[in-house]
Parts: C-alpha cells; structure tokens; sequence
C-alpha cells in the first residue's frame, strides 16, 4: 500500500482545473480501496490537484469523498454540476447519481439535495416505471420540489397513462398547474389487474395502521348518519362499480381465451 502513496505523489505535479486527468483520476481509484492513514494522504493530495476535490473534502469532510470515490464518475458528475450535485449523491446515493446521469442539470440536482429519502425513492420508482427521458425527469423533480413528499408519492403509483398526462400538463400549462393535477387527482387503474393491486395496497394500509382506520371509518359512519342521501347515491353506485369491473374482467379472459 506504501507503494501506492508513493505512486499517487509521484503523478502529476501540477494543480488541475478539472477532475478529469489520469492523475486524478488514479488517485480517486486508489482512495477507494484504501483507508485510514493511506486514504488521508492520497485525498490530501488529491486536493492539492482537483479544486473540486479540495471543496468537497472542506465542506462535507474525508468520509464524503471516500464515499464519492466508490464510484469515480460521481466526481465527474460533481465538476459537471457543482457541489449540490455532491451533497445529494451523499444523501440518496445510487438514486441520485442514476438520477443525474439521466439527466444532468443544475437544478435537478439542487432539488434533489433537499428532497427525504422517501421522495428520492418515489422519483426512482416513477422514473423506472415510466421510462422517463430525461426532460420528463425533470418535470417530475420539480413537481415534487413545489408539490412535496405527498406529490411523489402519487407519481410514483400513478399508471403510464396518467402520468403523461401531467407531463403534458407540465407542458402546456406549467409546473403549478401540473401539481395541482397530482394533488387534487385520484389515482386510477389502466386496467382490472391494477385495480386489485391497488386495493391490495390499501388492505395492507389498514393492517399498519388500524387505530387510523377505525378513526377513518368512525367518521365516515357519522358523515354518513349526517347525509343519509349522499350516503344513499354511494351505496347506488358501488354495485355499477362492481358490475363495471367483472365485465372488464370477462373481457381480459376471453381476449386472452382468443389469443
């Protein structure tokens, strides 16, 4: 290992303004299967060569940029974006290096620096389901950086189909309206199997959390004793509901019987 720092000092006297030198580049390998007094040395001289290294390790420390340097393209991605783009591989990791990759921009990475880890995890969700481009990642970082954790959440369960349609609305209308859209829509199925899974889901909520149903459905007890004809058109309409979903159930089987 000894050899290693002495390899590291040797390279390339001169300090870079960028990161992307072999000389660099050669020392953020080694720090990455180094550690203790090895690691200190080579980052220390990896400052003296990157002043994006240099600003990494005064703002966020040596245990930061051993952990960028796991994966050396991170560090590219910060000489490219700044130093939010740091502090947000530090806080979501493999999101948000995917994430930026996808789609580098400035401001995708200042959002996603502020996001929890919940919201990182939706944008993830979203953007595999979906296949997003990346102005359509974009698109939902700044919903979810106007419309908050609840915002993501939704998007990152809404079908493909709906989902475009708040792009388009993003587009046409802009990023306020588009939120408004992902926050006062409910989430509907494209078809019966999406449906099933989603009262799936709901089932399992109310497992988790079953002193909040109760509360929910106490409430929804007295909201019905209070409007007994709004609760009358409810009950009229569940069995259309029902109905509507056995028939697009037939309809699924005997297309695949034909198929």
């Amino acid at each position: 290992m000894a050899l290693a720092v002495a390899a590291a000092l040797f390279l390339a006297p001169a300090a870079q303004a960028g990161v992307a030198t072999e000389a660099v580049e050669s020392l953020i390998k080694m720090i990455s299967k180094a550690s203790g007094e090895v690691a200190e040395k080579l980052i220390k001289e990896a400052t003296k060569k990157s002043p994006t290294v240099a600003r990494i390790v005064e703002q966020y420390g040596d245990d930061a940029m051993i952990t960028l340097s796991k994966h050396p393209q991170r560090i590219t991605i910060v000489e490219s974006l700044g130093d939010d783009a740091a502090e947000a591989m530090l806080k979501h990791a493999n999101i948000a290096e995917e994430a930026l990759k996808l789609c580098p921009d400035k401001e995708v990475a200042t959002a996603l620096k502020t996001f929890s880890p919940a919201t990182g995890q939706n944008l993830s969700i979203c953007a595999t389901k979906n296949a997003l481009s990346s102005e359509g990642y974009k698109t939902v970082v700044l919903i979810a950086r106007e419309g908050g954790e609840a915002a993501a959440e939704k998007m990152a369960k809404m079908p493909p189909s709906q989902l475009n349609k708040v792009l388009d609305t993003a587009k046409t209308a802009g990023i306020a309206s588009a939120v408004v859209v992902v926050t006062t829509t409910a989430i509907y199925s494209d078809g019966p199997l999406e449906f099933a899974q989603n009262l799936y889901e709901v089932g399992l909520w109310i497992l988790h959390h079953p002193i909040l149903a109760v509360l929910i459905f106490m409430v929804i007890v007295a909201l019905i004793a209070k409007f007994p004809l709004i609760a009358l058109n409810i009950v009229l309409w569940l069995p259309k509901a029902c109905w509507k979903l056995l028939t697009a159930l037939w309809r699924l089987i005997r297309r695949k019987k034909t198929a």
